[in-house]
């Protein structure tokens, strides 16, 4: 490694080390704040003097997935970028914000339910939370929830209830969703044990009390039980 030191005026206006500058940018927007480092906003006011230590390592650091960035990912590519970057053990803020704002850019019609689904998997593994993308979910299922099976319904609802519950008219919507994945047609599906996992806990996040989900849902859960981890079983 090379341990370097760059005057952080410098830094700010060639944008050398792009996340360094964000980082210095935030703390100087909210150097008013308590919480900010006391003596930040001093050494802003000096920056063309002050010095940031930097230290510069050869080798990235390891088991980062293939693709980091995710600006121009486009389709089944970005799917597979965000996919990817969920089982590895490495988070970046940046790149789960903006793969929610692309997500969320595109029309309903346009994204196939699996792959937000998918998405939507992947962003939970992680624990990352975007209100943005759960409000997409919502959105999604409002407009086409006839043509998501029940796997896919199960995966937006969770979603949305554990990151954006609490809107009035959260009971209303989960309840019609409920409702939905019961239906007569919806039974002729194969639907695995999780998705249930995932309708179930989705409805108690939402504090909604159906008993024709539960009912329905009981019977597959009994049956999937050996495939359950122990996390799987206390959460639902």
């Amino acid at each position: 490694k090379v341990k370097l030191f760059w005057p952080i005026e410098w830094l700010i206006q060639n944008q050398i080390l792009e996340g360094v500058c964000l980082c210095l940018r935030y703390l100087e927007s909210v150097c008013d704040d308590s919480r900010a480092w006391p003596g930040f906003k001093g050494v802003m006011a000096n920056k063309s003097k002050a010095l940031l230590q930097v230290y510069i390592f050869q080798k990235a650091p390891q088991l980062m997935p293939p693709v980091t960035n995710v600006a121009r990912c486009q389709g089944r590519e970005l799917v597979r970028t965000v996919r990817r970057a969920a089982v590895h053990p490495w988070r970046d803020a940046l790149f789960w914000r903006q793969a929610a704002v692309l997500v969320s850019a595109l029309p309903p019609s346009n994204l196939p339910a699996k792959d937000l689904a998918q998405i939507c998997i992947a962003f939970r593994t992680i624990g990352f939370r975007s209100l943005m993308l759960a409000l997409y979910c919502r959105r999604y299922l409002d407009e086409r929830l006839e043509v998501v099976n029940t796997f896919e319904l199960s995966s937006l609802l969770l979603y949305y209830t554990a990151t954006a519950g609490g809107a009035s008219d959260d009971q209303e919507f989960v309840q019609k969703i409920a409702h939905e994945a019961c239906v007569e047609w919806r039974k002729r599906e194969n639907v695995p044990w999780s998705a249930w996992k995932m309708l179930v806990i989705g409805a108690a996040h939402a504090r909604v009390k159906s008993q024709q989900l539960f009912t329905t849902a009981a019977p597959h859960l009994a049956q999937g039980v050996k495939f359950m981890t122990a996390r799987d079983a206390v959460d639902v």
